[in-house]
């Protein structure tokens, strides 16, 4: 299968990361990582990954969260240029880098690159990570350290390779919002569309209303409206829409005045609600700007 933009490795990526076992790692062998795409890494899955640390096309303030996760086994290469990701079944080779310019994920808010990508079989491609892991330096404060100084040299103008590797720029940063910040891993039971993650489930019943069968559906549709307004789209199982993709379809779902008033309340809480976090934050800031627009 051909990816011929970085919205589709995107979201091929995503769904192969929801349909990996839990007992058996993804192996991610990426060159360069910019800010927000640790949030990528789902927590409820197992990783190793191998990065460039060397050329300056690394943010290395990244490679210190991953490096505290619990779940992620993390080396590097001076020499990847790589973009491979590795699951049970499948592999996604291409030219993206885990980055908002890579994989789009400024969504309408920011420029990204053409990119494109194939979906293989993963055999050959496990077998070329575990050679490269094999031989793949570990990640120490010695590797940080010399990251960090290549970091903040690699927007001189003599740079070479550190300046056509642009992964970040010096202009507003855009978080990511990882998709299982907002959403449960798959629609479940009778549902025509996914659920809300837990977290926000549980914010919604703690400011707005208790708890009750009715009452799950605000947050989802807030997660739904969300992740449309970061530029991405949702699979649905409504017959006639198969996926959300703006403000509109998802507005169009809740269509009960109550419940669109419910739901706008909600998005304002999520919005500056401690709990959340910095990149639902944000975009939900953004999807309030969107009702705006959508309601003048």
């Amino acid at each position: 299968m051909f990816l011929g933009s970085n919205k589709e490795i995107l979201e091929k990526l995503q769904a192969l990361d929801e349909q990996q076992p839990r007992a058996e790692p993804i192996l991610i062998a990426v060159a360069f990582w910019g800010e927000g795409a640790q949030k990528l890494l789902n927590p409820n899955k197992r990783y190793k990954i191998i990065c460039n640390l060397a050329t300056g096309g690394t943010n290395p303030k990244v490679i210190r969260e991953i490096i505290a996760l619990q779940n992620v086994e993390i080396k590097h290469l001076p020499d990847l240029h790589a973009k491979v990701m590795v699951c049970k079944q499948k592999a996604i080779v291409g030219s993206s880098n885990f980055s908002a310019a890579g994989l789009g994920i400024r969504g309408t808010h920011g420029a990204s690159w053409i990119e494109a990508a194939s979906l293989i079989e993963s055999s050959d491609a496990r077998r070329w990570f575990n050679l490269h892991w094999s031989s793949a330096l570990s990640v120490n404060e010695e590797a940080l350290l010399s990251a960090e100084a290549s970091w903040s040299n690699r927007t001189k103008q003599d740079e070479g390779p550190r300046t056509e590797e642009k992964e970040e720029t010096k202009e507003a940063y855009t978080p990511l919002v990882a998709e299982s910040e907002l959403f449960k891993a798959s629609i479940t039971g009778g549902n025509k569309i996914r659920m809300a993650a837990r977290p926000i489930e549980l914010i919604y019943f703690e400011t707005i209303e208790a708890e009750t069968k009715r009452s799950v559906w605000v947050p989802a549709y807030a997660s739904s409206l969300i992740w449309v307004t970061a530029g991405n789209r949702i699979a649905t199982r409504i017959e006639g829409k198969p996926y959300f993709e703006a403000v509109e379809d998802v507005l169009e779902r809740a269509k009960y005045p109550k419940t669109i008033a419910k739901l706008r309340k909600f998005i304002e809480v999520l919005a500056s609600h401690p709990k959340s976090s910095e990149s639902i934050q944000y975009w939900a800031k953004q999807c309030l700007r969107e009702l705006n627009i959508t309601s003048a």
